[in-house]
């Protein structure tokens, strides 16, 4: 009798012990919504930013994910509306999906990122980027090529040693009515005398235009070229056909945002992410968006475009894939070898000088 006592005590007791010290009830958990497109967002480092700020999933907060196809605009309405159902108390949405849940029927704070600055005006996302109206803040991303921030020029012209040695002349290309960033045109020309490379400047506005900046660049036989206007001033249908007659002309985007160059600085998108968790930690304490102006990510990362290399069919330098924050992978063929003999043979011909 005593031996059946025992294990139906044992077996009762792990009962016995009272709900709350095992989980917390849900109805006491905060809860935010995540909405955006499914990969290329770094969701996982806005995840580590909200836990370095105590915010635990299923200890004091329930996150709901939903991503999907960016492009499938009626998926994201639906992810956004599933949210707004779900009551979360702040909803941090990333491209697309912020503009929908800007115009949703609801009040629930929104944090949105992967922006950069100038697009929220155009899309009316936030007037007052000083003092946030009505439900909407978030985090802006920035590119060097947008705001040519101090000391990127430098860094820049390095890497465009490593990338095209072989010495011919590199050309700038702008639009006529904008005033070009002094400093990076004289970085970039101080750089290239240094070891031989003409750098000249086109500008070009119209299709027409573009065609003859295109043909100047062949006629100085320019392999290579930086776009340093603001992408903002090109449209679709330009970007199109600067990419089209680069191709046709043989001459590499080597630092562009206009078009998928060999290389280019952009926001490091996982930092952008966890300063938006940090928006959201102090929504939830208390604060309104009105009191959280938006804020932009200054830190940079370089990106190497292996896919533009491929289409280029010049190699970028594991020298620089090592120091690359970000690498957009090869597609289709490899590259053809014609380029890499050209490197190896001007590398030659260097240690034969030297």
């Amino acid at each position: 009798m005593n031996r059946r006592k025992f294990l139906l005590a044992t077996l009762a007791s792990p009962l016995a012990v009272p709900v709350g010290l095992h989980a917390r009830p849900v109805e006491n958990l905060r809860r935010i919504g995540l909405v955006g497109r499914a990969d290329g967002s770094p969701w996982e480092a806005f995840c580590e930013g909200l836990r370095e700020l105590g915010w635990i999933e299923g200890r004091n907060v329930i996150i709901h994910r939903r991503f999907s196809d960016e492009r499938n605009g009626e998926q994201l309405s639906a992810d956004v509306d599933d949210l707004i159902r779900l009551r979360v108390e702040v909803m941090v949405a990333a491209r697309g999906a912020a503009i929908i849940a800007r115009y949703a029927r609801s009040t629930i704070p929104i944090v949105f990122l992967d922006f950069e600055e100038w697009e929220l005006e155009p899309i009316g996302l936030v007037e007052n980027v000083a003092r946030p109206e009505g439900y909407v803040t978030g985090v802006t991303t920035v590119s060097s090529l947008n705001t040519f921030i101090p000391g990127v020029a430098p860094t820049i012209r390095e890497h465009l040693k490593e990338l095209l040695p072989w010495g011919d002349p590199l050309a700038l290309l702008c639009r006529p009515e904008n005033i070009v960033d002094e400093q990076l045109v004289r970085d970039l020309r101080a750089a290239a005398s240094a070891f031989g490379v003409h750098v000249g400047i086109v500008k070009a506005h119209s299709a027409k235009e573009l065609k003859q900046a295109f043909a100047r660049m062949a006629a100085t036989r320019a392999s290579a070229f930086v776009v340093t206007t603001n992408p903002q001033h090109w449209s679709i249908g330009r970007s199109e056909r600067i990419a089209e007659l680069a191709r046709r002309c043989n001459v590499t985007p080597a630092h562009a945002a206009v078009i998928p160059g060999l290389i280019r600085y952009d926001s490091d998108l996982r930092q952008h992410f966890r300063e938006g968790a940090t928006y959201v930690d102090r929504l939830l304490k208390g604060a309104t968006p009105a009191e959280l102006p938006v804020r932009r990510t200054d830190r940079l990362e370089l990106v190497a475009n292996c896919c533009a290399a491929t289409v280029h069919d010049i190699p970028i330098p594991d020298s620089l894939l090592a120091r690359a924050g970000r690498i957009i992978p090869f597609s289709g063929p490899r590259l053809t070898p014609w380029r890499v003999l050209r490197r190896e043979l001007w590398r030659d011909l260097k240690k034969v000088r030297g």
